[in-house]
């Protein structure tokens, strides 16, 4: 029982981050500058980044495995086309590169997800919650301490390295978790 409620609220805590995600994507998105060029542009982002936590819920909600894969795999080209526009829009130099790094910081991690988790390995899957959970927290400590490490040092390159490492760690807890969902899902063998 305790899987399941694991399962079902890593399944509403994703929904919530990729509904954030959108509400960023919306929200960068109306920042653009106004022009027809860039119009085209912004519907592209804004129609990307806003379907994922859609396809995502739908997925949650879907009848057959069949379905379930194939909201996955929208989720990830969506994601996909999304991190597509965010370069553009960068490149063109409509953004710098630092105003959309949370976006994209955001971005990564969820389509890492996303691509890892229909062909997961079977002898990953079948891990016991309690080792899943071990992982975690070996992770999340080293964490922890690297951070500490380098909040003391206080140097702004190792602050940004730590920030990537944090994401790193949030990105193995989503895969983990979706490995939990492959092992538990009713339209998963």
């Amino acid at each position: 029982m305790g899987d399941f409620k694991e399962h079902r609220d890593f399944a509403r805590e994703l929904e919530a981050r990729t509904r954030r995600f959108a509400v960023t994507i919306i929200k960068l998105s109306a920042g653009l500058p106004i022009s027809p060029e860039v119009k085209f542009v912004r519907n592209q982002l804004t129609k990307a980044g806003t379907s994922v936590g859609a396809n995502y819920r739908e997925a949650n909600r879907s009848r057959s495995r069949a379905d379930f894969k194939s909201r996955i795999r929208i989720c990830e080209s969506e994601l996909s086309e999304a991190q597509y526009w965010l370069e553009v829009i960068v490149e063109a130099g409509l953004v710098h590169q630092r105003d959309i790094e949370t976006v994209s910081d955001e971005c990564r991690p969820l389509l890492h997800s996303f691509r890892l988790s229909p062909g997961i390995a079977p002898e990953v899957i079948s891990a016991t919650p309690q080792a899943r959970r071990s992982v975690r927290n070996q992770l999340l400590s080293l964490w922890q301490r690297l951070s500490t490490t380098i909040a003391a040092a206080g140097k702004p390159l190792l602050q940004k390295t730590a920030t990537r490492v944090e994401a790193i760690y949030l990105n193995l807890c989503i895969v983990s978790e979706i490995l939990a969902h492959f092992r538990h899902c009713r339209h998963c063998p």
